[in-house]
């Protein structure tokens, strides 16, 4: 590349300045075979800008381990579902990663097994549980506001010369917030309700779709039940076709002609397939 070879060898200064587009190039093509510092020696960069180019844009390095790449890897799958923008548009940024590592966490723990229905169910579980947050945050604002405006208050009160018209917007809004922190508690529990209901719906769910999948071993009823889930049907069905496909091979293979230890030479396998088929090796 222009950016490596058709430099001066002498030069071993490191550059400065943002990257450029063909630097760009070589960080994403290399990040997964090169460390971070191979790829800054390369480009003659400090190894921080290159760092900072392969977190800003999610690619997979090399020093990753197999947690940190199935991490980054559920990461993009959320960005491309169809609610994230939505989502986006609901929480600050910091709200915004916590969504992402709970969410992330908790495809992990569920080993990425799940339906769609119960990655909504995880959607809203993870909304309500920001939403919490939010409450006990603003709660506490209004905590340490609240003992403000009394000290505030307390220090007006004591002056020879009090200043009503600093007092009594002092007044109101400690009475303001004496109302409000209530109410902040109040919604709180609310909200834990909602949650504790969630994740009852999914563990029930989840519980329900395991147990279906533990019945259809043992009764014809409960494997008629497990292939009603569209992802264990398609996967009956490719064990199905391919156990049949391995069947005809077989039979086709042991259909024919083999010598034994004996000498004596004889098909394994002799019925009227294999007859036929050896008419047909014979015509061929």
């Amino acid at each position: 590349m222009g950016i490596i070879r058709g430099e001066k060898q002498m030069d071993n200064s490191i550059k400065k300045g943002p990257l450029g587009v063909e630097e760009m190039d070589f960080i994403k093509q290399r990040a997964q075979t090169m460390s971070p510092q191979q790829i800054a020696d390369a480009l003659r960069r400090k190894i921080g800008i290159v760092v900072r180019f392969i977190k800003e844009n999610n690619l997979v390095s090399v020093e990753m381990t197999d947690r940190e790449k199935q991490k980054f890897s559920l990461k993009n799958v959320l960005y491309s579902k169809d609610y994230w923008g939505e989502i986006q548009k609901q929480f600050s940024e910091d709200e915004l990663k916590y969504f992402e590592n709970l969410w992330i966490e908790l495809l992990i723990q569920f080993r990425e097994d799940i339906l769609y229905s119960e990655e909504l169910t995880i959607k809203q579980y993870i909304t309500l549980d920001i939403l919490a947050n939010r409450n006990l945050a603003e709660r506490q604002s209004a905590t340490v506001e609240m003992e403000d405006v009394k000290r505030q208050l307390e220090i007006e009160y004591d002056k020879d010369d009090r200043d009503e018209t600093i007092i009594i917007p002092l007044e109101q809004r400690l009475s303001l917030l004496k109302s409000a922190i209530p109410s902040y508690a109040s919604e709180y529990t609310k909200l834990l309700d909602k949650i504790k209901s969630v994740q009852t719906d999914l563990k029930a769910n989840r519980d329900q779709r395991v147990k279906r999948i533990e019945n259809s071993q043992t009764t014809f009823a409960g494997y008629i039940r497990m292939l009603e889930d569209e992802a264990n049907r398609d996967k009956e069905g490719f064990d199905i076709e391919l156990m049949k496909r391995a069947k005809e091979k077989a039979s086709r293979e042991l259909g024919q002609f083999h010598t034994f230890m004996d000498g004596e030479v004889d098909r394994p396998l002799l019925n009227t397939d294999t007859i036929n088929q050896g008419d047909e090796e014979e015509d061929g």
